[in-house]
């Protein structure tokens, strides 16, 4: 059985020239030797631009960081130290890697026992994921579900938050094994992190999405934090 909870940190600063594009004559205004970009209705013709994504560039303001008013730019405010998981499924967005520019709404799925992968994000610590299995453990002596080692495969979990978030920690709980009289469960031995950053696998024209490896993980089969 596994728990996951991921926290988000507040605060980013970019170079405006490093990250926009002005599509349009009126993205700004000409003022003797200065180039002027000070209203709104200039900031509605720049656009977003995602260098890992091309497809993803977006208008300023429907990139999520920033909000575009009267007076100018202004960053969008995030809290500190919030679990920003629970919330994925309030979130949606298009899709264009994987479902054409459908909408996809936040959430986590599974390989295997699907059905509980929310849980794994829901800051419910009596809720849980664990890999599919019969709930008898009578029936597992025939029937061990995905608790073999061909069903390792199926140990696979993505989380998906729908929207940009700056995260600075990732926090895994694991079951404590025994509590009073009931069996919670071993904590798996080892896993590996993957991250997306949106990319198209295999690029340019894949439907699927790059992962790479941010971190392996021995647990030692300890409860607890990591």
């Amino acid at each position: 059985m596994t728990r996951m909870l991921m926290w988000g940190v507040a605060l980013a600063l970019l170079s405006l020239s490093s990250f926009c594009m002005a599509q349009a004559d009126d993205a700004y205004r000409l003022l003797g030797n200065s180039i002027r970009v000070d209203r709104s209705s200039h900031w509605d013709n720049w656009i977003y631009q995602n260098d890992l994504v091309t497809n993803l560039n977006v208008p300023v303001s429907e990139a999520d960081i920033f909000e575009v008013e009267t007076g100018g730019l202004r960053p969008v405010f995030f809290r500190r130290n919030i679990n920003v998981a629970p919330a994925a499924s309030d979130f949606t967005y298009p899709d264009l890697v994987r479902a054409s520019g459908a909408l996809t709404t936040g959430g986590a799925t599974a390989k295997s026992n699907g059905t509980q992968a929310n849980n794994i994000m829901d800051g419910d610590l009596s809720t849980f994921w664990e890999p599919d299995t019969p709930s008898d453990y009578a029936a597992r002596l025939n029937d061990p579900g995905d608790f073999n080692l061909a069903g390792l495969g199926e140990w696979e979990v993505e989380i998906d938050l729908a929207r940009l978030v700056f995260a600075d920690s990732l926090t895994l709980i694991f079951p404590a094994g025994q509590f009073e009289d009931q069996f919670l469960g071993q904590p798996l031995k080892s896993l590996a992190l993957f991250a997306s950053m949106g990319e198209r696998f295999p690029f340019p024209l894949g439907n699927n999405l790059k992962f790479s490896l941010i971190q392996q993980i021995s647990t030692g089969f300890a409860a607890g934090k990591l």
